[in-house]
């Protein structure tokens, strides 16, 4: 057998499944430029540490927003998964941005107003995960074809 493109297939595969799911992730954040605005307040924004093979920073973010008369809950940021810095200070920052009592713009979804984004469109972490996600699959292909 030969190991050396056995690997190599395992690996497209598994970059192609990853790469599929940035792509759908990124479709959605792109959906989320449409999403009608209504103001809000933050009730929780803080940074909490974890130790796992190194520290990583979380930013734990909720805010508050009615609706037709509904209230409401986010604690999203941005469309894709929440950000996990190794580095403290970006996740202060942003912690910063949006203090406790902050007024904010909340965009909804108008098909589930409990789904809601303090900023709109693609971040740029999304780009560059996509990015990088696909120019290992290419490279990785360039190198099953020689």
């Amino acid at each position: 057998m030969n190991w050396h493109l056995f690997f190599g297939a395992v690996l497209s595969l598994s970059g192609a499944a990853v790469f599929i799911l940035a792509v759908r992730e990124t479709v959605r954040s792109a959906s989320t430029r449409r999403w009608p605005v209504t103001s809000g307040a933050v009730i929780e924004s803080r940074v909490d540490e974890e130790w796992n093979d190194g520290k990583w920073h979380h930013l734990k973010i909720a805010y508050r927003y009615e609706i037709y008369g509904k209230t409401y809950v986010g604690t999203h940021i941005h469309a894709a998964p929440p950000t996990v810095w190794s580095w403290s200070w970006p996740a202060r920052r942003t912690a910063e941005k949006y203090a406790i009592g902050s007024r904010v713009r909340v965009y909804y979804s108008p098909s589930d107003p409990s789904e809601s984004v303090l900023e709109r469109g693609i971040s740029a972490a999304r780009l560059v995960s996509l990015v990088v996600v696909m120019t290992i699959l290419l490279g990785n292909a360039w190198n099953q074809l020689k």
